[in-house]
């Protein structure tokens, strides 16, 4: 269900997560030419997982045999000094096919609070805003979430600013998760 290309992006010395991006000022931590738990992620499934594969350097995730299958990654993000200076984070999905709710997603955790975005064909769910935000379905996106304060955000889709929003929530351990990561949804994303 979730897609391959993921990496890690260092500015102002905090860290998140990016796709295909392979110069400064990039660290790539899932590149998409392997597994995730091969590249340091923690694998967690429920239902036995989805079926995946590495096809043309992106990991497919196909969950739409069940609507009992879970299948997401998890990494634990840096907060030392600094931390809420600046935070940037990037990645590169395309959705194919989502039966059910809002999935797969994406989620920034935090000691302070938290940003769930779920993803259906056509459009992203800001889950603890109640926030809809459309894009093409069917094909590749560059999605950057920009934040100088981890108070508040600003979501970039293909370069231009679609939402400008919060973090809010309870307090998480400092995490990036992402993948099929809701049971009773089916989808198949790259």
């Amino acid at each position: 269900m979730k897609c391959g290309c993921w990496a890690r992006g260092l500015l102002a010395g905090l860290a998140g997560f990016a796709c295909a991006a392979r110069a400064e000022p990039w660290e790539v931590v899932y590149d998409g030419t392997v597994f995730p738990e091969a590249a340091g992620w923690q694998r967690i499934t429920y239902g036995g997982g989805a079926q995946r594969w590495i096809e043309d350097g992106c990991l497919v995730l196909d969950g739409r045999a069940s609507s009992d299958i879970s299948d997401f990654y998890r990494k634990a993000i840096a907060s030392g000094p600094g931390f809420q200076e600046t935070y940037f984070t990037r990645w590169r999905l395309r959705v194919d096919d989502v039966v059910g709710f809002t999935d797969p997603a994406v989620g920034v955790m935090f000691q302070h609070g938290a940003l769930i975005l779920g993803f259906q064909e056509n459009r992203i769910y800001s889950l603890l805003e109640a926030v809809w935000i459309d894009f093409a379905p069917g094909v590749f996106h560059d999605y950057v979430l920009l934040s100088h304060s981890m108070v508040e955000y600003s979501l970039y889709i293909d370069g231009a600013l679609v939402h400008e929003g919060h973090f809010v929530g309870p307090a998480y351990t400092p995490r990036v998760e992402w993948g099929d990561a809701t049971q009773g949804a089916k989808s198949l994303s790259v």
